[in-house]
């Protein structure tokens, strides 16, 4: 996952200074307003041109992204402020929908020889508990078993295959209501030793 970042052990490991560094930049509420929009946004646009160059599909999709921006800015009068904002609240939305999709307790981790496409989707996602009318913003990504198990289901319907799944016996996926999510947002590492997911203290 890419919230959970580290193991107890190698957080134990870890010298006093980088303890500090860390768990001021992974403390859930700096994680979820600060590191991930940064990282996400901007961190992964000079990522994705120091890999790929600039002339390349993922760089032109940001390029288009960004000139989507513009285009509201320019033709509707709309304030750049304000498309800052809703990018910021937007990213903010889509880690913790991110985090509790993948780390949830308790999280399927295996070594690759002992790696299942199948577990891992199963047990190594989330079904999100969305309420309607939040369900109609979610596009059915809250059915997240189903889209690891095939990516190529679109969002109009993973819900239909999530409802025959659901008489399947081998599907059963980890179901995380808000209780669950407000406990879940405060994983931050591995514990190998009980093989769940723990806060910092």
């Amino acid at each position: 996952s890419q919230t959970i970042l580290f193991t107890k052990a190698g957080y134990l490991q870890m010298s006093t200074s980088k303890r500090r560094i860390v768990r001021f930049l992974r403390s859930p509420m700096r994680f979820f307003t600060m590191t991930i929009p940064f990282v996400w946004y901007l961190g992964t646009t000079l990522l994705f041109i120091a890999r790929y160059g600039l002339v390349s599909s993922v760089v032109f999709q940001r390029f288009l992204s960004f000139s989507f921006d513009w285009m509201v800015c320019s033709h509707f009068n709309v304030s750049p402020l304000a498309i800052c904002y809703s990018r910021y609240l937007s990213l903010i939305i889509a880690g913790v929908l991110f985090h509790l999709q993948h780390s949830v307790n308790t999280p399927y981790r295996k070594r690759s020889a002992e790696w299942s496409h199948t577990d891992a989707s199963m047990h190594g996602s989330s079904w999100l508990l969305v309420p309607f009318p939040l369900s109609f913003f979610t596009c059915g990504i809250e059915f997240h078993p189903i889209h690891h198990l095939n990516t190529k289901v679109p969002s109009y319907r993973i819900a239909q295959c999530h409802a025959q799944c659901m008489s399947e016996a081998w599907y059963n996926p980890t179901q995380v209501d808000w209780r669950l999510a407000l406990t879940s947002l405060r994983n931050v590492m591995l514990d190998e030793d009980t093989g769940r997911l723990t806060p910092f203290d």
